[in-house]
Protein backbone atom coordinates (compact mmCIF):
# COMPACT_ATOMS: atom_id res chain seq x y z
CA UNK A 1 0.00 0.00 0.00
CA UNK A 2 1.40 3.41 -0.67
CA UNK A 3 2.08 6.21 1.62
CA UNK A 4 -0.37 8.20 0.68
CA UNK A 5 -3.00 5.45 1.12
CA UNK A 6 -1.76 4.25 4.28
CA UNK A 7 -2.58 7.95 5.96
CA UNK A 8 -5.32 8.32 4.03
CA UNK A 9 -6.85 4.84 5.89
CA UNK A 10 -5.52 6.25 8.89
CA UNK A 11 -8.36 8.81 9.23
CA UNK A 12 -11.06 8.65 6.18
CA UNK A 13 -14.11 7.25 8.11
CA UNK A 14 -13.42 7.89 11.33
CA UNK A 15 -16.22 10.08 12.65
CA UNK A 16 -14.91 13.25 13.80
CA UNK A 17 -15.07 13.51 17.98
CA UNK A 18 -17.76 15.79 19.61
CA UNK A 19 -15.24 18.49 21.00
CA UNK A 20 -15.73 18.96 25.23
CA UNK A 21 -16.96 22.88 24.14
CA UNK A 22 -20.07 21.38 21.28
CA UNK A 23 -22.63 20.70 24.63
CA UNK A 24 -25.35 18.76 23.39
CA UNK A 25 -27.90 20.65 25.52
CA UNK A 26 -26.89 23.73 23.32
CA UNK A 27 -28.64 21.71 20.69
CA UNK A 28 -32.46 22.70 19.87
CA UNK A 29 -34.93 21.46 17.35
CA UNK A 30 -36.58 18.25 17.05
CA UNK A 31 -36.66 18.16 13.71
CA UNK A 32 -33.98 16.27 11.42
CA UNK A 33 -32.98 19.40 9.06
CA UNK A 34 -30.37 19.65 6.36
CA UNK A 35 -29.83 16.19 4.08
CA UNK A 36 -28.50 13.05 4.60
CA UNK A 37 -25.27 11.91 2.53
CA UNK A 38 -23.03 9.44 1.95
CA UNK A 39 -19.63 9.24 3.10
CA UNK A 40 -18.57 9.29 -0.37
CA UNK A 41 -19.72 12.56 -1.41
CA UNK A 42 -17.82 14.34 0.46
CA UNK A 43 -14.54 12.74 -1.41
CA UNK A 44 -16.06 14.19 -4.73
CA UNK A 45 -15.20 17.92 -3.31
CA UNK A 46 -11.93 19.62 -2.68
CA UNK A 47 -10.51 21.03 0.25
CA UNK A 48 -11.91 24.24 2.12
CA UNK A 49 -9.93 26.66 4.16
CA UNK A 50 -12.01 25.39 7.43
CA UNK A 51 -12.33 21.91 6.76
CA UNK A 52 -11.97 20.14 10.02
CA UNK A 53 -13.59 23.08 12.17
CA UNK A 54 -16.03 22.35 14.83
CA UNK A 55 -18.84 25.20 14.58
CA UNK A 56 -22.32 25.69 15.82
CA UNK A 57 -24.77 26.11 12.84
CA UNK A 58 -27.86 27.78 13.32
CA UNK A 59 -30.38 26.35 10.28
CA UNK A 60 -33.76 27.26 9.07
CA UNK A 61 -35.64 24.41 6.76
CA UNK A 62 -37.97 24.67 3.80
CA UNK A 63 -41.00 24.97 5.63
CA UNK A 64 -39.52 27.35 8.62
CA UNK A 65 -38.43 24.76 11.18
CA UNK A 66 -34.98 26.45 12.56
CA UNK A 67 -32.38 24.05 14.64
CA UNK A 68 -29.19 24.98 16.08
CA UNK A 69 -26.44 21.56 15.29
CA UNK A 70 -22.81 21.57 16.23
CA UNK A 71 -20.88 20.10 13.06
CA UNK A 72 -17.91 19.57 12.10
CA UNK A 73 -17.32 21.13 8.55
CA UNK A 74 -16.25 18.80 5.55
CA UNK A 75 -16.48 21.17 3.44
CA UNK A 76 -18.24 23.80 1.28
CA UNK A 77 -19.24 22.66 -1.87
CA UNK A 78 -21.68 23.43 -4.93
CA UNK A 79 -24.26 20.41 -4.58
CA UNK A 80 -27.25 19.33 -6.75
CA UNK A 81 -27.32 23.68 -7.91
CA UNK A 82 -26.81 24.69 -4.39
CA UNK A 83 -24.36 26.43 -2.60
CA UNK A 84 -23.88 23.83 1.19
CA UNK A 85 -21.82 23.00 3.78
CA UNK A 86 -20.92 19.74 3.79
CA UNK A 87 -20.54 18.65 7.60
CA UNK A 88 -20.76 15.84 10.34
CA UNK A 89 -23.30 16.62 12.16
CA UNK A 90 -23.24 15.54 16.02
CA UNK A 91 -27.10 15.11 16.55
CA UNK A 92 -27.33 12.11 13.72
CA UNK A 93 -23.45 11.53 13.68
CA UNK A 94 -23.48 11.47 9.56
CA UNK A 95 -22.58 13.76 7.24
CA UNK A 96 -25.32 16.17 6.16
CA UNK A 97 -25.57 19.39 4.12
CA UNK A 98 -26.96 22.39 4.73
CA UNK A 99 -28.03 25.16 2.22
CA UNK A 100 -25.70 28.05 3.26
CA UNK A 101 -29.02 30.25 2.03
CA UNK A 102 -30.66 28.61 4.75
CA UNK A 103 -28.07 28.67 7.43
CA UNK A 104 -28.74 32.06 9.30
CA UNK A 105 -25.86 32.11 11.61
CA UNK A 106 -23.01 30.07 12.72
CA UNK A 107 -22.20 30.46 16.47
CA UNK A 108 -18.86 29.45 19.26
CA UNK A 109 -19.45 28.51 22.66
CA UNK A 110 -20.15 31.64 24.43
CA UNK A 111 -22.76 32.18 22.55
CA UNK A 112 -20.90 34.74 19.74
CA UNK A 113 -22.19 34.50 15.84
CA UNK A 114 -21.11 35.13 12.43
CA UNK A 115 -22.31 35.71 9.04
CA UNK A 116 -22.13 32.24 6.95
CA UNK A 117 -20.71 33.98 3.99
CA UNK A 118 -17.95 36.15 5.85
CA UNK A 119 -17.12 33.61 7.99
CA UNK A 120 -16.55 31.12 4.80
CA UNK A 121 -14.56 33.88 2.64
CA UNK A 122 -12.46 34.99 6.16
CA UNK A 123 -13.23 38.42 5.21
CA UNK A 124 -14.19 39.93 8.31
CA UNK A 125 -11.35 40.39 10.77
CA UNK A 126 -13.33 38.77 13.82
CA UNK A 127 -13.68 35.91 11.69
CA UNK A 128 -10.50 36.19 11.17
CA UNK A 129 -9.47 35.89 14.39
CA UNK A 130 -11.79 33.20 15.36
CA UNK A 131 -10.21 30.88 13.37
CA UNK A 132 -6.68 31.23 14.23
CA UNK A 133 -4.60 34.49 14.03
CA UNK A 134 -5.19 34.87 10.33
CA UNK A 135 -1.13 34.81 9.77
CA UNK A 136 -0.14 31.93 11.79
CA UNK A 137 -2.70 29.81 10.18
CA UNK A 138 -2.22 31.02 6.52
CA UNK A 139 1.50 30.49 6.33
CA UNK A 140 1.24 27.29 8.78
CA UNK A 141 -1.66 25.95 7.37
CA UNK A 142 -0.45 22.38 6.18
CA UNK A 143 2.58 21.48 9.21
CA UNK A 144 -0.49 22.78 11.59
CA UNK A 145 -3.15 20.07 9.77
CA UNK A 146 -0.92 17.48 9.49
CA UNK A 147 0.48 17.99 13.11
CA UNK A 148 -3.04 18.26 14.65
CA UNK A 149 -4.42 14.90 12.72
CA UNK A 150 -1.43 12.83 14.06
CA UNK A 151 -2.05 14.02 17.79
CA UNK A 152 -5.78 12.86 17.31
CA UNK A 153 -4.74 9.70 15.25
CA UNK A 154 -5.26 7.72 19.01
CA UNK A 155 -8.79 8.91 19.37
CA UNK A 156 -8.12 12.43 21.16
CA UNK A 157 -6.25 15.32 21.48
CA UNK A 158 -4.13 16.05 24.43
CA UNK A 159 -3.32 19.33 26.22
CA UNK A 160 0.02 18.63 26.36
CA UNK A 161 0.66 17.98 22.47
CA UNK A 162 -1.43 21.43 21.69
CA UNK A 163 0.82 22.36 23.90
CA UNK A 164 3.44 21.06 21.52
CA UNK A 165 1.81 22.52 18.25
CA UNK A 166 1.33 25.61 19.90
CA UNK A 167 5.70 25.63 20.17
CA UNK A 168 5.73 24.47 16.26
CA UNK A 169 3.78 27.43 15.63
CA UNK A 170 5.83 30.19 17.40
CA UNK A 171 8.91 28.55 15.64
CA UNK A 172 7.62 27.76 12.54
CA UNK A 173 6.04 31.42 12.71
CA UNK A 174 8.90 33.53 13.84
CA UNK A 175 11.18 31.64 11.19
CA UNK A 176 8.98 32.72 8.52
CA UNK A 177 8.58 36.09 9.68
CA UNK A 178 5.29 36.32 10.96
CA UNK A 179 5.14 38.81 13.90
CA UNK A 180 4.43 37.04 17.18
CA UNK A 181 0.76 38.15 19.06
CA UNK A 182 -0.10 36.37 22.48
CA UNK A 183 -4.23 37.78 21.02
CA UNK A 184 -3.77 35.61 17.95
CA UNK A 185 -1.48 32.98 19.23
CA UNK A 186 -4.21 32.60 22.18
CA UNK A 187 -7.00 32.01 19.11
CA UNK A 188 -4.52 29.70 16.67
CA UNK A 189 -4.93 27.61 19.91
CA UNK A 190 -8.60 27.57 19.63
CA UNK A 191 -8.14 26.56 16.27
CA UNK A 192 -6.01 23.68 16.87
CA UNK A 193 -8.74 22.40 19.58
CA UNK A 194 -11.51 22.86 16.90
CA UNK A 195 -10.01 21.42 14.01
CA UNK A 196 -10.26 17.83 13.10
CA UNK A 197 -8.54 17.18 9.27
CA UNK A 198 -9.23 14.34 7.40
CA UNK A 199 -7.18 11.75 5.75
CA UNK A 200 -7.56 13.54 2.28
CA UNK A 201 -6.98 16.79 3.34
CA UNK A 202 -3.76 15.31 5.67
CA UNK A 203 -2.61 13.31 2.37
CA UNK A 204 -2.82 16.69 0.04
CA UNK A 205 -1.03 18.74 2.75
CA UNK A 206 1.34 16.40 2.81
CA UNK A 207 1.94 16.32 -1.08
CA UNK A 208 2.33 20.14 -0.31
CA UNK A 209 5.16 19.90 2.10
CA UNK A 210 6.60 17.85 -0.01
CA UNK A 211 7.73 20.90 -2.32
CA UNK A 212 8.88 22.84 0.81
CA UNK A 213 12.24 24.01 1.53
CA UNK A 214 14.14 21.28 3.32
CA UNK A 215 14.67 23.65 6.69
CA UNK A 216 10.72 23.64 6.82
CA UNK A 217 10.63 19.80 6.17
CA UNK A 218 12.89 18.93 8.89
CA UNK A 219 11.13 22.10 11.71
CA UNK A 220 7.94 19.92 10.83
CA UNK A 221 9.76 16.71 11.40
CA UNK A 222 11.15 17.85 14.62
CA UNK A 223 8.00 19.22 16.42
CA UNK A 224 5.95 15.70 15.27
CA UNK A 225 8.30 13.57 17.14
CA UNK A 226 7.70 16.21 19.90
CA UNK A 227 3.95 15.89 19.27
CA UNK A 228 4.09 12.40 19.50
CA UNK A 229 5.34 12.25 22.72
CA UNK A 230 4.06 14.56 24.55
CA UNK A 231 1.68 13.09 26.30
CA UNK A 232 4.45 10.60 27.79
CA UNK A 233 2.77 7.95 25.77
CA UNK A 234 3.75 6.61 22.33
CA UNK A 235 0.62 5.36 20.60
CA UNK A 236 1.28 2.99 17.61
CA UNK A 237 -0.80 5.23 15.31
CA UNK A 238 1.39 8.19 16.06
CA UNK A 239 4.26 6.27 15.66
CA UNK A 240 3.49 4.75 12.46
CA UNK A 241 1.95 7.74 10.59
CA UNK A 242 5.44 9.37 11.89
CA UNK A 243 7.56 7.10 10.18
CA UNK A 244 5.44 7.46 7.29
CA UNK A 245 5.30 11.13 6.72
CA UNK A 246 9.25 11.28 7.20
CA UNK A 247 9.50 8.65 4.90
CA UNK A 248 7.23 10.18 2.50
CA UNK A 249 9.43 13.78 2.93
CA UNK A 250 12.98 11.82 2.62
CA UNK A 251 11.62 10.55 -0.37
CA UNK A 252 11.13 13.83 -2.28
CA UNK A 253 14.62 15.01 -0.59
CA UNK A 254 16.80 12.04 -2.19
CA UNK A 255 14.77 13.14 -5.81
CA UNK A 256 15.56 15.96 -4.97
CA UNK A 257 18.50 17.84 -7.42
CA UNK A 258 21.42 18.73 -5.36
Amino acid sequence: MGIFASIRQSFEGRAPERPDFAIAGQEIGDKEVGRSHDHDVALEHTDHELSGMTIGIEHVDADGSVSRRWATIVTAAEVDGHNRLLCHCFANEGLRSFRMDRVINLFDEHGETFDVREFLALKASPTKARTGGGSYRSVLRDGLRVLIAVARSDGHLDDKEVDAIMDYARAEGARKGVTQDEAALAELRRYIERLQPSGSVVTSCIDRLTNEDKATQDNLLAYLANVVRADGVLDSSEAELEKLIAKRLERKSDNSPN
